[in-house]
Order: structure tokens, then C-alpha cells, then sequence
């Protein structure tokens, strides 16, 4: 991509307009434990993206103020909040349930907004958009639609893991990825071991005693155990049933009520090609990055890729945009199950390329969604305990807040259209309560 050119820079908060359009508030928090858990914070421990997130919104006409989220004061934070008409939630995944946080924190502060969108007011992104779309059964949920991959399974327990997985990984190499996590941990590629795949699916089921060849996407390493052992793994942890693993995470994907889930698809093996990142703004494309793995690998995760940049209009991309933004997006929310919510304010969709239906084609399949917190990247020269904007430099700076002045057009544009829904509302009300026209 080429440079942006060059613009006058506020390293700090700009001061909001004297007649904003909208109140709206970013809302962090800093959780105890120092840069542990606060690895995303600038040297005024605010969230190292804040000032450009907030400088856009203040862009587009509205007023926005950083606001420091305290779980020990429920009531008064309830208080302040409630002045504001949309609010813009950057608090990483888990820091509300970090040691020394009060248990029920992250409870509690999904009611709070939860309580603000029943009164009408905006949130990005909503406790259920944060756990339905930014958990990987959302792949479950677009199998169906042109984006999905249709033979995409998700278990909750042992006995639907067990007989799944048995026929899945008989037929085709699989992925099974626990529901949590962003950076590769928990998802296991997996190839069958001296023994041929079945030619039609539910043909043959595995024994419990075929073994597996397993690579872990956080770091590409390779493990060799039966099926019996990974799916003890997967349940129960390294137990001594489970044989001994490499893994630093301790699988039990299971855990955890209702968020304990273990998604199940096809491997696609021209993942090497690089995965294709769509940077979106609510339903606006921003920013193409194509991911390729280091070395031939199949991560692209954290920094174990080479990247490329492309506009949104590359033309490399031009039919998967085309398909995604104007048949898949409008339908995301819906097959969800959220879509009285709003889009997330700023998200990403990576896409596996695969075989397409007739031969020499490709298509574009989702891995994986993040709305949880996605960062401003070309701000990250902010993020440590002795930076901030001033050491951006300006080419990522003017970068950046192209991205921030976009995701603040797109909150006021969304506040727009959310006002002009309840209006018409009221007046269909009104027209309703009148026994209709001429009465």
C-alpha cells in the first residue's frame, strides 16, 4: 500500500467539540499485577490506542472521554456512565477476571451494559456479540452461508466429542479448536497415523487406539499419541490416561459451562498460502492482510508471518470482498442469533483459501472472527510502560488515524441510523395509538 500523506498530529486527547452530536465513552480498565496483565497499556496506563480511537470519534463530531472502569464501585460507575449515549468497551479478554480483580466483576460489568442497551444506548461491543461472535462456534453458526465451511462440527461434552471426532478424523485431517484463546493455543491440526482415510464420510469410524500426528498452532510443534489419549487430553487434561504432552497449555477445552466448546472442521491444507485478513469497520472494509506462514509452516499466528498489505479495493480480492461485504456480512448477525446488536465497531474475518467447486478455482472460507479487542496496529509503537502517541512515528501515525477517523464516522453513522429507527418507531406508535390514518 501506498504511504498516506502526511498530517498534523495531537498526541494526546483533543478536547471534545462545545455542541458534539453524541456523548460516547471509551471505557478501559486496569486490572492489578502491573504489565503482566496490563502488556496493552501506554505510560499513563491507558490502553495504547486509546487517544486515536478517541481523536476519531472526536473527528466525526462527538464527544468522547476515556473513562477508567472501577469493578469496586458499581453504583458510581452506573452514575458516570449513564451520561453517555454509546460506549466503546477496549478491555482485553480476562482482565476483569485477572488475580485481585473481585470474582464476578466481568458478570457484573456485562449486566451494566447490558442494562444500557435495554435503555436504548449503543454498546461496541456487546456482551453478546463479545461471546457469540468472538468465540470460535461462530463458525458453527456460518456454515451455511458462502463464507462458511460446511462440514464445521462443535461438541459440549465428552460423548459428542467422542462419537464426532471418531467419524471426522476417519474421513479428512481436521482442526478441532477449544472455543477460547487467540493466539493458537488449543488448536490442534490433525492427520490420521498408518492407517488410509475412508473414502465416504460415515463409512468407518476410528478406534481408540489409531494414532494421530498433532500440530499446535501457537507454536508448530508436533506431538504423535493415539486418538484415545488427545481425546483425554481434550476432556480431561494431561492426565496419566493421556500419555505425556509438550503442549504449554493444559487442554480441558471442555470447561467452563457454557463457553466450553471444541469446534471440529476440515483441515484445508493451502492454509501455507496465507491466510487473507479482512480489517473491517462495522460493515466497511478498511484493509486487506494477506498472512503467510514462516517457513511453509500452517500458523500465521502473533508474529510467525509474513505479512502483506492491500487496499480494499485490490483487485486480487476484489470477488471475495464482493461476496463477503454484500451477501455474508448483512447475514452475519442474523445466523448468530444477535442481530437485533449492532456490528462490531471494528473487527476482523480471516479467510482459509481452498478448492472451489469446479477445478483450477479457489474460494475464501472464515478460520476465525475477532471482535475482542482488535488494536489500531500501526499505534502499537505507543504500547509500554515508558511510551506513548509521541513515539509513533508519522507514517504510522497518519496510518492510524485514517482507521481512527473511520471507526469514528462509523459509530456516529451507526448512532444515526439507531436514532432515526427509534423515531420512526414512535411515530408508527403514535399512528397505531390514533387507530391509523384519518382516524
Amino acid at each position: 500500500m501506498s504511504s498516506p500523506p502526511p498530517r498534523p498530529r495531537c498526541d494526546d486527547l483533543l478536547p471534545s467539540p462545545s455542541n458534539p452530536r453524541y456523548r460516547i465513552a471509551h471505557i478501559g480498565f486496569r486490572p492489578p499485577g502491573g504489565r503482566q496483565h496490563n502488556a496493552d497499556k501506554d505510560k499513563r496506563g491507558r490502553r495504547y490506542d486509546a487517544v486515536g480511537v478517541c481523536n476519531g470519534i472526536v473527528n466525526a463530531g462527538a464527544a468522547c472521554d476515556v473513562i477508567e472502569y472501577d469493578p469496586t464501585r458499581i453504583d458510581e460507575m452506573a452514575g458516570t456512565l449513564s451520561a453517555y449515549d454509546a460506549f466503546v468497551v477496549r478491555i482485553n479478554p480476562g482482565q476483569l477476571s485477572c488475580p485481585g480483580v473481585r470474582d464476578g466483576a466481568q458478570d457484573d460489568f456485562d449486566a451494566l451494559m447490558n442494562r444500557f442497551i435495554a435503555e436504548g444506548k449503543l454498546v461496541w461491543n456487546s456482551p453478546a456479540v463479545q461471546k457469540t461472535m468472538g468465540a470460535k462456534n461462530a463458525l458453527v453458526r456460518i456454515r451455511d452461508i458462502s463464507c462458511g465451511l460446511s462440514d464445521t462440527f462443535t461438541y459440549d461434552n465428552k460423548e459428542e466429542l467422542c462419537e464426532g471426532f471418531l467419524k471426522t478424523a476417519a474421513f479428512r485431517p481436521r482442526v478441532l479448536k477449544q472455543n477460547r484463546g487467540s493466539h493458537g493455543e488449543g488448536i490442534w491440526l490433525c492427520w490420521l497415523e498408518g492407517k488410509e482415510y475412508c473414502e465416504t464420510f460415515g463409512e468407518k469410524t476410528l478406534e481408540l487406539n489409531d494414532r494421530l500426528k498433532l500440530m499446535e498452532m501457537n507454536d508448530n510443534h508436533v506431538e504423535h499419541h493415539t486418538v484415545g489419549e488427545f481425546l483425554e487430553f481434550c476432556v480431561n487434561g494431561p492426565t496419566p490416561e493421556a500419555g505425556t504432552w509438550r503442549s504449554d497449555f493444559p487442554g480441558r477445552y471442555l470447561r467452563g459451562g457454557d463457553v466450553g466448546h471444541i469446534v471440529d472442521q476440515r483441515l484445508l491444507p493451502r492454509i501455507t498460502e496465507g491466510e487473507v485478513r479482512m480489517l473491517m469497520v462495522t460493515d466497511t472494509l478498511f484493509q486487506i492482510i494477506r498472512k503467510k506462514p514462516n517457513g511453509g509452516g500452517f500458523s500465521a499466528v502473533g508474529g510467525n508471518n509474513d505479512p502483506t498489505f492491500f487496499p480494499p479495493d485490490a483487485p486480487e480480492f476484489a470477488e471475495l470482498k464482493r461476496k463477503f461485504i454484500e451477501r455474508d456480512v448483512p447475514e452475519l448477525l442474523e445466523v448468530m442469533g444477535i442481530k437485533d446488536q449492532p456490528l462490531p465497531l471494528i473487527w476482523t474475518a480471516d479467510f482459509i483459501p481452498c478448492d472451489g467447486d469446479q477445478e483450477g478455482t479457489t474460494k475464501f472460507v472464515v478460520g476465525e472472527f475477532n471482535c475482542t479487542c482488535v488494536g489500531i496496529s500501526n499505534l502499537f509503537g505507543a504500547c509500554g510502560a515508558e511510551k506513548d502517541m509521541s513515539d509513533v512515528s508519522d507514517e504510522d501515525y497518519a496510518r492510524a488515524m485514517e482507521l481512527c477517523d473511520l471507526i469514528g464516522r462509523k459509530a456516529v453513522e451507526t448512532l444515526d441510523e439507531a436514532a432515526s429507527a427509534r423515531a420512526a418507531a414512535a411515530a408508527a406508535g403514535k399512528t397505531e395509538g390514533r387507530g391509523g390514518d384519518g382516524a
